[in-house]
């Protein structure tokens, strides 16, 4: 840069400074600040900086934002949970809700203020449709490695072993599902799919006006019962699918329920019915078959489902869609 360039700039920037002798004027700000996005002497925003220097520097105090942590309104006190919109004041770093609307304004009638954020409603299967992908790719791989030219035909003569197509099986109930509720009680719930918990994920989230379903949807064959395993002294119940011990399933569902309620607790929901839910979507069930339940874990079938989430509840719509927002921002679909 030659010394006039140099010179360009010095004096562009001390127009934007603040005086330290002098408080600047509001005057004096809207006559010295450049328009977003103007090139001075070969400078220039970066991204992310013109929003920025439209709030800090060009007389906006507040902006409203996605919060990070959670806070409360400096007028109501309202408690605001993580990922919710509210008005952040920087310099005084103080938060306001949308309903009590802070003094400060956008200058610029053409800034973009964030809308509420989208309910994020997810895809049916998708983690175990990715996992089945995963391992038929590494599979065909080990084809073409060992097989060569000839690895279409080892292709066509060889089966994909249990445990790669036990995903794709899954895959496949979880989609049939999620169709079945949404053709069913669509109207009367919100559903979300393939949310990311620690270490594992949730099938599906029924928000409804009886409760917040939280659903493990198996795509297993075979009669599902109820069986007394223990002796004569003692009582050992546990879950038969196909004259095969899946209690394990009962076990994993406490995971999901806590996931679930702790995402619920920032926002004082914690005496709102949470009903873990084990749903068979391609088992046996027999004539005059009823739900079986073990240790608050309800184990069932689709037609079943859908009149437990269709039953009246203390939920009305506005809390629900409350609900199904906080839960979709919490939980993230895990693809």
């Amino acid at each position: 840069m030659n010394e006039d360039g140099a010179q360009i700039v010095g004096k562009a920037i001390g127009r934007c400074a603040v005086s330290p002798i002098r408080p600047q004027t509001t005057s004096d700000t809207q006559q010295t600040c450049p328009p977003v996005g103007q090139q001075v002497a070969g400078w220039s925003w970066k991204p992310g900086q013109a929003e920025a220097a439209a709030a800090d520097t060009c007389g906006v105090s507040a902006r409203l934002i996605a919060l990070r942590y959670p806070s409360s309104c400096r007028v109501c006190e309202k408690h605001l949970p993580a990922k919710s919109m509210a008005y952040h004041d920087r310099p005084s770093k103080t938060v306001t809700c949308q309903s009590c609307e802070p003094d400060a304004t956008p200058d610029s009638p053409n800034e973009l203020v964030p809308t509420a954020p989208e309910l994020l409603v997810g895809s049916p299967g998708a983690r175990p449709q990715h996992e089945y992908e995963r391992r038929a790719a590494r599979r065909e791989a080990r084809l073409e490695q060992a097989w060569g030219r000839l690895a279409p035909v080892a292709r066509f003569f060889s089966e994909e072993p249990p445990h790669t197509t036990a995903f794709r099986k899954g895959a496949d109930g979880e989609r049939r599902l999620a169709a079945h509720l949404e053709r069913e009680v669509g109207d009367r719930a919100i559903f979300l799919h393939s949310r990311r918990i620690r270490n594992g994920d949730i099938d599906h989230v029924a928000i409804a006006a009886s409760g917040i379903f939280v659903i493990d949807a198996k795509n297993y064959n075979g009669r599902v019962e109820a069986r007394d395993v223990g002796n004569w002294r003692t009582i050992d119940r546990r879950l038969f699918v196909g004259n095969r011990d899946k209690s394990k399933l009962v076990e994993g569902m406490d995971k999901q329920v806590r996931a679930v309620r702790a995402a619920l607790e920032p926002a004082g929901l914690n005496d709102t019915p949470v009903l873990a839910v084990l749903c068979f979507t391609d088992s046996d069930w027999g004539f005059f078959a009823k739900p079986l339940v073990f240790d608050d874990v309800t184990c069932l079938w689709a037609e079943r489902l859908c009149e437990l989430i269709g039953r009246p509840g203390p939920l009305d719509e506005s809390q629900r869609t409350k609900i199904g927002h906080l839960l979709s921002a919490s939980l993230p679909p895990t693809m």
